[in-house]
C-alpha cells in the first residue's frame, strides 16, 4: 500500500511539472484548465495521503492469524482477547488492557504463548484455547491439548484476573485427562 500511494504521489508531481510548462508556454490562455488541474492535483494528493493512512491502520487492527476476538469493559478499560489458529506460528491468546479516554493506548499485554512452563509452538502436539469467557474482572477458559511425552487428551481450567490497570498471572488447575 505505501508504494501504491508513493507512485500515485510522483505520477501526480511529475503530471503537474509538464502542465506547468504546457501552460506556461500558451501564456495564461487557460486559466480555467489550470484552475482544475490544481483542484484535481489536490484531491491526488489528499487520496494518496488517506490510503496511506488508513491502510497502515487497518493493517495493524487485526493481527494476522486471529481466530477470535473479544472486548469487554473493566474498571473504566477495555479488555480484550484475541485467539489466534492453534496450528499457526503463532498460536497464542493475546490479553491486552486498552484506555479508550487516553487515544486507545494499551496499557498492559500479555502473549500466553506457553502453558505449563512448556511453549505451545514447539512442545505439544496440538493445544488451544476453548470456552473463552468474561467474568465481572477476569477470563476464564479451558486450556486442552496433546502432550508429546504422555497419551491422550488433557484439560485445564484457567483464569486471568485484572486489577486496576495490570494483568494478573494465569492461575490454572491441574490437567484432567478428557474422557
Amino acid at each position: 500500500m505505501i508504494n501504491d500511494a508513493a507512485r500515485i504521489i510522483s505520477v501526480v508531481k511529475n503530471l503537474s511539472t509538464r502542465t506547468n510548462i504546457l501552460l506556461k508556454s500558451q501564456r495564461g490562455e487557460d486559466q480555467i484548465f489550470l484552475i482544475m488541474w490544481k483542484i484535481y492535483r489536490a484531491l491526488m494528493l489528499f487520496a494518496a495521503v488517506l490510503l496511506l493512512t488508513f491502510s497502515a491502520a487497518a493493517a495493524n487492527d487485526i493481527p494476522p492469524y486471529a481466530m477470535e476476538m473479544k472486548t469487554k469493559r473493566v474498571n473504566g478499560l477495555l479488555f480484550r482477547y484475541t485467539r489466534f489458529n492453534a496450528e499457526s506460528p503463532f498460536p497464542c491468546l493475546r490479553l491486552e488492557l486498552i484506555k479508550p479516554q487516553h487515544n486507545w493506548e494499551i496499557v498492559d499485554k500479555k502473549d500466553i504463548c506457553e502453558m505449563n512452563d512448556l511453549s505451545l509452538a514447539s512442545n505439544y502436539t496440538y493445544s488451544g484455547f476453548e470456552d473463552i469467557q468474561f467474568t465481572n474482572n477476569s477470563l476464564i477458559f479451558k486450556f486442552n491439548y496433546y502432550s508429546k511425552t504422555t497419551p491422550g487428551e488433557f484439560s485445564q481450567d484457567c483464569s486471568v484476573k485484572v486489577v486496576d490497570d495490570q494483568i494478573k498471572l494465569i492461575e490454572c488447575t491441574n490437567a484432567k485427562p478428557v474422557e
